[in-house]
């Protein structure tokens, strides 16, 4: 269910994915209660920011939204 979400530019959203990525990458912080899913959701992000990246500075517009 999404929580909150808010529309930024494609090059911004582009940047927020990979800090975000860099993050659970290096902090190594665990996500999800019976296994820890970070690598799931490290590779969710690489495949989000495969298909951002080449639109990168377009002008699109992306929806950065919390999902819980």
């Amino acid at each position: 269910m999404v929580e909150s979400g808010t529309w930024v530019d494609l090059d911004e959203a582009a940047d927020r994915l990979a800090a975000l990525r860099e993050h659970l990458r290096d902090a190594a912080p665990r996500i999800g209660m019976i296994r820890d899913a970070r690598p799931d959701v490290i590779e969710e992000l690489d495949m989000v920011m495969a298909f951002v990246e080449p639109h990168r500075r377009t002008g699109a517009r992306f929806n950065l939204a919390l999902l819980s």
